[in-house]
């Protein structure tokens, strides 16, 4: 069965559909789940978050099922995976063209920080205004 075949019976509830876990040792299995057609699994798999099948078999390994977490717009903390998934565009002297390459895991966690602390210094400020607009509203 192809997997077009499979979403449509997947959308339609079909009562041929059933989802099973996977016991394997990875740790991404909690966000899939193996797709069975009529009891017998079918070498697909389903993302929990948005839905998305999945060729899968065991001799695959989980390196694409870990790609597709990873880009998983409609994953929990979506948000904070879009701050870290940054790559940094370098541009040559000698020409138009860019190169790319993914930025260090200390460079995401650098980012990571400095966003932090400018929300906090943002957030800080804020309070400070609001409190010196209460104590101007209580003199007047």
């Amino acid at each position: 069965m192809d997997k077009t075949e499979l979403h449509s019976l997947i959308v339609s509830k079909s009562e041929r559909i059933t989802f099973s876990a996977n016991d394997g040792k990875s740790d991404i299995w909690p966000h899939f789940l193996k797709v069975n057609v009529d009891s017998l699994y079918c070498y697909h798999v389903m993302c929990k978050y948005c839905k998305t099948v999945l060729k899968w078999k065991g001799k695959d390994g989980t390196s694409g099922l870990k790609s597709h977490f990873q880009s998983c717009k409609s994953k929990p903390g979506g948000f904070a995976r879009k701050i870290t998934d940054v790559t940094l565009l370098q541009s040559s002297p000698d020409s138009r063209a860019t190169t790319s390459r993914q930025l260090s895991t200390a460079d995401k966690n650098e980012i990571k920080d400095t966003v932090v602390r400018f929300c906090a210094k943002v957030f800080i400020h804020l309070v400070q205004l609001k409190v010196a607009d209460l104590w101007n509203l209580q003199e007047s």
